[in-house]
């Protein structure tokens, strides 16, 4: 049996889309925990709804408290052998829970990711991830180590464990070894969360097929990108490094390890310094210049940018800026390349 944990906040207009996605199903053997997470819409009243139509269905009502909490919340309800994140605003294609039984039974894989596509008003397009799987690819011990050397060398290139939904993960892996989400974190907690389950990952297998589709919503500013009036908010992704770290650790040369996390930790400096700067305005300017001043004379990013390597395109002046800890200088550069990027 698979168990479907959705957490749920303010999501009346998509969860009936999200939920009819699930209902409609090849692959029937499942069980679904609703978390509703103290939604101020009809979101609550809609999850009681389900319940009570069909037994498979339960709910937990909580206060607020994020989406890490409300997974956590809907791990510990969960009684399948497998375990599956859907965010309530996204939906499945009917085929998606009958793909990732198979390829779990046939491949004996701890995790099996399906392709997703991107739903941006009517219009879909493709993931990104078929750069680097034709096909669907099962990989082994040494092939995750290499894709994550990739991923750390180039992270918004290679996206495949930076989400946590439109997969399969054994129940047991993550109960025995209690794994969770960080509530701490609210920016890069999936990361996190499947570099500690990694530790305990021989097999992994990609199907080529998209499974998932993500809802884009125009105008939205993901969380990665919304420092919500605190910058700290953004750069969860300290400790994201931090697991993979421990992951590659035992496995990798002390050297590579230290190239690998020092570039990564650069190169998500940089990007989470631009989405911040796109949210200067008069009342928070001084408080993200003294983070960012802050950020420049911390010893971790000043350790790491020797390992810094630009890629093609990349910019090659930024990070010189930085090593010098020229805090004005690389807020006006930051907030230039946002307006080019995201305006």
């Amino acid at each position: 049996m698979i168990s479907i944990v959705i957490p749920v906040y303010n999501c009346e207009k998509y969860l009936p889309t999200c939920i009819k996605s699930v209902i409609e199903q090849s692959y029937q053997d499942y069980e679904v925990i609703l978390i509703n997470d103290g939604s101020t819409d009809d979101s609550g009243r809609l999850c009681d709804s389900y319940v009570a139509t069909d037994s498979r269905f339960k709910v937990v009502h909580t206060a607020n408290r994020g989406p890490s909490a409300a997974r956590n919340t809907g791990i510990d309800k969960c009684k399948g052998e497998t375990i599956f994140f859907l965010d309530s605003d996204d939906f499945l294609e009917e085929n998606t829970f009958e793909r990732l039984i198979l390829a779990y039974e046939q491949t004996n894989a701890e995790l099996v990711i399906g392709n997703f596509s991107k739903i941006n008003n009517a219009e879909k397009n493709p993931s990104g991830h078929d750069r680097v799987f034709e096909c669907d690819t099962l990989l082994l011990k040494s092939d995750i180590l290499g894709y994550t050397r990739q991923y750390l060398n180039a992270p918004n290139k290679f996206p495949l464990l930076t989400q946590s939904w439109g997969r399969l993960f054994k129940t047991s892996i993550i109960k025995d070894n209690e794994i969770c989400f960080d509530p701490n974190l609210h920016t890069f907690e999936d990361v996190a969360f499947n570099f500690d389950y990694l530790k305990y990952v021989e097999r992994i297998f990609f199907i080529e097929e998209s499974l998932y589709n993500l809802r884009i919503h125009a105008g939205y500013l993901s969380a990665t990108m919304n420092m919500r009036g605190n910058p700290n908010l953004l750069f969860g992704f300290r400790e994201a490094l931090h697991k993979a770290r421990e992951f590659v650790s035992p496995r990798w040369p002390r050297m590579a390890v230290l190239q690998s996390h020092g570039n990564a930790y650069v190169r998500y400096t940089i990007i989470q310094l631009i989405r911040l700067c796109l949210q200067i305005n008069s009342e928070n300017k001084k408080e993200i210049y003294q983070f960012i001043n802050n950020t420049l004379h911390g010893a971790e990013i000043q350790n790491s940018l020797q390992f810094y390597t630009a890629s093609p395109g990349d910019s090659k002046i930024l990070p010189i800026l930085m090593r010098f800890k020229l805090t004005r200088l690389v807020m006006l550069f930051c907030e230039h390349r946002a307006k080019q990027r995201y305006k």
